[in-house]
């Protein structure tokens, strides 16, 4: 019987003692160094019930785990052979675009070329805020690991791949790292992907679950896209029709400059250290993130991201404390500051922006601005017409998103109905 019909009859537990040996082989031939797991089986407290004829193992006896080099800042060139990062792995799919860093052909021929990643591998950031991201290696360029990446494959390809990839999306399998995490920042390597129980099923069961998911997940990636799509599209509406009301010329509308209609005022600086108990919002370019006990701006009010979150704009019914990350409004002229904060919204501030080193909205180039403008007996109409319009943008946001989240778990309750034995 050829390999290929083993793996296809092979029970479950034939299928982990086939790959343990697998494992022994590649260590005898130093192929992959010998870690000296001090596993016992059967595996206590099973985290969940699976079949009868699925067996429980660690990770580290059924799969490589390959962590990458530390490869240092005066290591790198600016061509030869490309090393993943954390940025190159996306949640599904690897992007080799979003960091381009290599060595040189030379030191990965004598230091690294162990490290090559090759397709169908399962690599996974494994540290910092992207850890936990993983995808299939289905690139044809030449790559090697690098700090924080690390990748997985089942021994001589003896089982799917493609399950295990699967595993890794699941929140058990998470969750199964953290519990060995030590410190604040998430930093994980073999010794906590070595400790993961694995439910393994044959190699025909994982077949069909891979086709189950497969199929599954095609179809929620396209129902999440049509849902991002009308997302955006009711977005755009709302942003379309606003930057109409503001480009009217008929009668009621003048032509002026935003400085002869408002004043726009920098914030003032407050440090955390500097704030007192209180219920008095401080609002920064992001938004409010603490409050004090003074307010320098009383209410209503309006303000705009000046640096930071550039052009994010806020509109206050309490008294407040404009950051210096903003600009607020000093003096509303005749104006109704509903219709001002409606006006800011419709601004393309990129165009704005003064040009610095860092991004910043200068409110002299805001003040310079030439545009149509309502008179002050016209404006409650149209402020009533925008506010209509956006609270029904805010109901479409809220539904879409909502969509996506139930998607999102509709994924995770197959993976662990997938990783239960409950599929097929």
């Amino acid at each position: 019987m050829n390999q290929g019909q083993v793996k296809q009859t092979s029970s479950a537990v034939d299928l982990f003692e086939r790959l343990k040996d697998a494992k022994k082989i590649l260590i005898t031939n130093k192929q992959l160094i010998d870690k000296k797991d001090k596993h016992t089986y059967p595996i206590k407290c099973a985290p969940f019930k699976i079949p009868r004829d699925w067996i429980w193992c660690y990770l580290s006896d059924i799969s490589i785990i390959q962590e990458g080099p530390g490869i240092r800042k005066h290591q790198y060139q600016e061509e030869g052979v490309q090393f993943l990062t954390v940025t190159n792995i996306l949640e599904g799919s690897v992007d080799l675009e979003k960091s381009r860093k290599f060595i040189s052909k030379e030191e990965y021929e004598s230091k690294y070329s162990h490290f090559t990643i090759k397709q169908d591998d399962i690599v996974t950031a494994c540290s910092g805020g992207s850890w936990g991201k993983s995808a299939i290696f289905e690139e044809d360029e030449l790559v090697i690991l690098n700090t924080s990446t690390l990748r997985l494959r089942f021994f001589n390809d003896l089982a799917s791949n493609s399950y295990l990839y699967y595993l890794t999306k699941t929140q058990f399998f998470k969750t199964s790292l953290s519990l060995h995490s030590t410190g604040q920042q998430p930093n994980f390597g073999y010794y906590h992907y070595s400790r993961i129980p694995v439910p393994l099923p044959s190699y025909q069961k994982q077949k069909q679950i891979v086709a189950i998911l497969d199929e599954a997940f095609e179809k929620i990636e396209r129902a999440k896209e049509l849902a991002a799509k009308n997302l955006q599209n009711a977005r755009e509406l709302f942003e379309s029709y606003l930057g109409k009301i503001f480009s009217q010329h008929c009668e009621g509308w003048t032509q002026t400059t935003v400085g002869e209609q408002f004043t726009l005022q920098r914030g003032i600086d407050i440090t955390k250290s500097q704030q007192e108990p209180g219920t008095v919002p401080v609002v920064s370019s992001g938004g409010i993130k603490s409050y004090h006990d003074t307010a320098l701006v009383s209410a209503p009010g309006v303000v705009i991201g000046r640096k930071g979150t550039l052009g994010k704009v806020y509109f206050l019914e309490v008294d407040f404390w404009p950051h210096d990350t903003t600009l607020w409004v000093k003096d509303f002229g005749d104006n109704h500051p509903k219709l001002v904060f409606y006006f800011l919204m419709s601004l393309d501030v990129i165009k704005l922006d003064s040009g610095a080193a860092n991004p910043a909205l200068n409110r002299k180039n805001v003040h310079s601005i030439k545009t149509s403008w309502p008179e002050p007996k016209i404006q409650k109409t149209i402020i009533k017409q925008l506010d209509l319009l956006s609270d029904q943008s805010k109901q479409l946001k809220t539904i879409y998103l909502q969509k996506i989240t139930d998607l999102d778990e509709l994924k995770q309750s197959l993976l662990q109905k997938a990783f239960a034995g409950e599929l097929t």
